[in-house]
């Protein structure tokens, strides 16, 4: 389950590999109707390739895609992508908002994304329904991390682009609107959290105020905590932008 936005990002790919039918030559997606049906035919016959017999019907799409019109295509490239196991196989969390202006410069503060409103949402592919975890009209919302047990997801959110950033989770199986605010600092952000092994958090923060040597940009350190947010401490110390942290297999981060 934790791997739900990385499935999301690999099946968007899938759907516009280039294809190569030699190292000499290349059709870009999106050129033109032959270049599409090529790109579909190497993304089926990697499925097949990596999934075998659970992704069964491979054989039968490629068949399809050789008398294939423009009209039909489009259902095709669908069904044949959305067979992939990864997609399939479970539901699929994203984040509905403006994208940031601004990159790294102003990475953790909320102003640097272009409109206000998010939305935190699951989403059933075959079904074609999508669930809201979490939304606000007038805030951001970012960097869901799904809990090892796929039924708690962490998030950062703004109530509003003037708010900071704090640290939120969704628990998919309490009643209620199942949301709790972890952390509740007014003057500083909290972003990127994620789940270790032990349940403890860990996050990025400009709770220990610092600016990177060339520019004023704030850079945001490294901050683990208790599962409900209590003993917060720093284990970072650097004049370089510490986020988007990812916990690596050994437990290293």
């Amino acid at each position: 389950m934790r791997s739900l936005i990385m499935v999301l990002m690999a099946a968007c790919m899938a759907a516009t590999l280039p294809a190569a039918p030699d190292a000499r030559q290349q059709f870009p997606a999106g050129e033109d109707f032959d270049s599409k049906v090529e790109s579909l035919r190497v993304a089926i016959d990697d499925l097949i390739q990596t999934f075998g017999e659970r992704y069964p019907d491979g054989p039968a799409y490629l068949e399809r895609l050789e008398s294939a019109d423009e009209e039909s295509f489009s259902e095709l490239q669908r069904e044949a992508l959305l067979a992939n196991p990864l997609v399939s196989g479970q539901p699929l969390l994203y984040v509905v908002r403006a994208p940031d202006t601004d990159g790294t410069h102003h990475y953790i503060e909320p102003f640097a994304f272009q409109e206000e409103g998010a939305a935190l949402k699951v989403i059933d592919l075959p079904a074609g329904k999508a669930k809201t975890i979490a939304e606000t009209a007038e805030g951001i919302i970012r960097n869901p991390c799904v809990h090892f047990d796929g039924r708690r997801i962490l998030f950062a959110m703004s109530q509003t682009r003037n708010e900071n950033f704090n640290i939120f989770e969704a628990d998919l199986d309490a009643a209620g609107e199942g949301i709790k605010q972890l952390t509740h600092m007014s003057d500083v952000s909290d972003v990127d959290p994620i789940y270790m092994a032990d349940d403890s958090i860990v996050f990025s923060s400009n709770r220990d105020l610092k600016f990177v040597p060339c520019d004023l940009q704030i850079v945001p350190q490294l901050f683990r905590m208790a599962p409900d947010g209590a003993n917060v401490h720093q284990i970072t110390r650097s004049t370089a932008l510490e986020n988007q942290v990812s916990l690596m297999p050994d437990g290293r981060i």
